[in-house]
């Protein structure tokens, strides 16, 4: 709930990067990748810190999504 908070927060607030963590943690412990995979889109490329997480939370929730029995 609380990473939820935050990430409507940041949105509201247009801070991208705020952003980006709340969702990546929402992701990390919910495995809900919509909001990371969608803001995710718009830096595909960027070799920040925050990007390789997220994009390392991402593709983790899909491999085991992916795996027969998870």
């Amino acid at each position: 709930e609380c990473f939820e908070q935050s990430l409507a927060l940041a949105e509201e607030q247009q801070a991208f990067w705020w952003q980006l963590r709340s969702a990546t943690e929402l992701a990390a412990a919910t495995s809900r990748s919509e909001p990371l995979a969608s803001l995710l889109e718009s830096y595909t490329g960027s070799s920040f810190t925050d990007t390789e997480r997220a994009v390392s939370v991402l593709n983790k929730i899909q491999t085991t999504a992916d795996t027969p029995g998870s």
